[in-house]
């Protein structure tokens, strides 16, 4: 084959991935884009060139001698489908739009050209969209690579220090924090990182933690303390499957620090006047139960408000552990 009859195929091949069933193309306007870009063929030879394509190269050309509409006919996904797929993305409210706007444009080439435009031309969905530092996709790539190769990450995150006396809510401050991953899960459109630091259990909102690096020296430490979550994990989800409720706990100043390390990572903090701190958090029974109510019975004067689910679900705990108490 010369390489004039390769650079047609290769035109011809490509043209034919434009097209769709729903639009499809003649002979002569293939011919003309292929006279637009220096190349002549007459249609005995672009039978022939389909014939190519389809024997050597696998592409399934729906049409035969005469047809007044050829087309591509063997993609991966429908129209559909593709729409289904940009929906997924669009809904994804823990991505960036510009992230979202990559992906969308990334599967617009699995479609035709006139599917591809329909499917960038969407308009993306300007509902709130967690805040997050840097691209999240990124962050998630590193943390399951050092899961899978057993290795310690060090990473920014936000950690209270001290409390604003206008707002009387906590002030932030990014800390170096170097944290053994072991899980991470999606829901409520947050992404979160259980992990240990320091033979403790942790939970991390990804979205604000920045400067993720895998530490390639540190090998994972803590895991005795995410087995022993898992554990108790599966049994309350068991117990109480996909059982919601909002926690609301108070807490004094001094407990600040240690009832964060038991709350949900999208927890909200306000500062009473009277010395307490009023903690909120919409969260499954299944994912905190046993780390919170655990946690909680370390906090000197801690106090469960509400929901009544969430109360309930302590007293319960505690009967339980009444139970496993030995007699006197």
């Amino acid at each position: 084959m010369s390489a004039y009859d390769k650079e047609r195929l290769l035109r011809v091949r490509d043209y034919i991935k434009t097209s769709d069933e729903e639009t499809g193309f003649t002979i002569s306007a293939l011919q003309e884009d292929l006279r637009r870009n220096g190349i002549s063929a007459n249609k005995t030879t672009l039978y022939r060139d389909f014939d190519t394509l389809r024997e050597r190269f696998g592409m399934a050309i729906t049409g035969k001698k005469g047809s007044k509409k050829w087309y591509y006919s063997n993609r991966y996904f429908s129209y559909n489908e593709l729409v289904l797929i940009r929906e997924s993305i669009n809904n994804a409210n823990f991505l960036s739009k510009d992230e979202v706007k990559t992906l969308i444009h990334k599967i617009s080439t699995l479609g035709s050209a006139e599917q591809a435009e329909r499917l960038i031309s969407a308009d993306i969905k300007t509902f709130h969209r967690h805040k997050t530092e840097g691209e999240i996709l990124a962050k998630i790539e590193k943390i399951k690579d050092a899961i899978e190769h057993n290795l310690k990450i060090s990473c920014e995150y936000p950690e209270a220090v001290g409390i604003d006396l206008l707002t009387h809510k906590p002030n932030f401050a990014f800390k170096k924090l170097i944290i053994s991953p072991f899980e991470l899960f999606l829901r409520d459109g947050i992404y979160s990182l259980v992990a240990t630091r320091d033979n403790e259990l942790y939970f991390y909102n990804i979205n604000r933690a920045k400067n993720i690096r895998i530490l390639y020296d540190q090998r994972r430490d803590g895991r005795a303390e995410y087995v022993r979550y898992m554990k108790n994990n599966r049994k309350a989800k068991a117990d109480h499957p996909e059982e919601y409720y909002t926690l609301h706990i108070s807490v004094k100043e001094k407990d600040f620090d240690k009832a964060q390390k038991i709350m949900p990572p999208d927890a909200s903090y306000y500062h009473n006047i009277k010395g307490t701190i009023d903690i909120y958090a919409k969260t499954r029974f299944a994912d905190v139960a046993f780390q919170f109510f655990a946690g909680l019975l370390s906090l000197d004067d801690a106090k469960i408000l509400g929901d009544d689910k969430a109360i309930d679900a302590y007293k319960e705990y505690i009967k339980r552990l009444n139970n496993l108490l030995p007699e006197e």
